[in-house]
């Protein structure tokens, strides 16, 4: 992306690497099945422990919301009910749901499978932010970056690109090491435990609960292919 003609880079980073409250076995991991949606599957490893979390279930979709230590910042689990209805967990994803699905969650004890998983991904921002309004800061006779610089040729933007990885391990994300104490299913228990297998696509959330921020969304389509 860089040339000759680049004279300025502007990079705005967000780094985060956070521990679960209660970390998984991973004596415990096994390779499952994760449905892919198109009628295929894969085998990945898939991390598996009870754990007592916010949870909340509805006919087309289950929500977990996992914490990291401290309790302050979460991963919230968005699982369709099933592949098809992917799309539309995505088309419905806004502030104001958030904030109702948020008010659903209940502490629950739940049963949770969970895969490994590392995504990547880079994306030219420069079509959406045009078709959001943003068009003089790409048009190199309307730009005004003069506040910024005095350069001769004016500056203008030339790409934005926004590039970002997660990983998903049974200590956290980012595979940072972490101490919590594991939960283990009793023998008598005083309801039927909910199952919350993320064995399909589904989307996920790291948010401050404090600040009520989204720090990183994505969707888990493939945990083989990272996307």
């Amino acid at each position: 992306l860089l040339s000759p003609r680049t004279r300025m880079v502007l990079v705005n980073a967000v780094y985060f690497k956070g521990a679960w409250e209660v970390p998984f076995n991973s004596s415990l991991t096994k390779d499952m099945t994760f449905n892919l949606g198109n009628g295929s599957s894969v085998y990945t490893p898939m991390m598996h422990g009870i754990i007592t979390a916010r949870y909340a279930e509805w006919p087309n979709r289950q929500i977990l919301e996992l914490p990291y230590c401290g309790g302050r910042a979460t991963m919230l689990i968005v699982l369709p009910g099933s592949t098809d209805e992917m799309s539309l967990a995505e088309e419905t994803i806004s502030t104001s749901a958030l904030e109702e699905w948020s008010r659903a969650l209940r502490p629950e004890k739940v049963d949770v499978f969970l895969p490994r998983f590392k995504v990547t991904g880079e994306f030219n921002l420069g079509p959406t932010l045009k078709s959001m309004g943003i068009r003089d800061a790409f048009d190199p006779e309307l730009a005004d970056f003069t506040g910024m610089s005095d350069s001769s040729p004016g500056l203008y933007l030339s790409e934005v690109v926004h590039k970002a990885m997660i990983e998903v391990t049974e200590e956290g994300t980012e595979a940072a090491a972490a101490s919590g104490v594991i939960m283990t299913p009793t023998s008598i228990l005083p309801k039927p435990m909910p199952v919350f297998r993320a064995d399909r696509p589904f989307l996920f959330i790291i948010r401050d609960r404090l600040e009520g921020t989204i720090l990183f969304m994505g969707r888990l389509s493939n945990p083989k292919g990272g996307s």
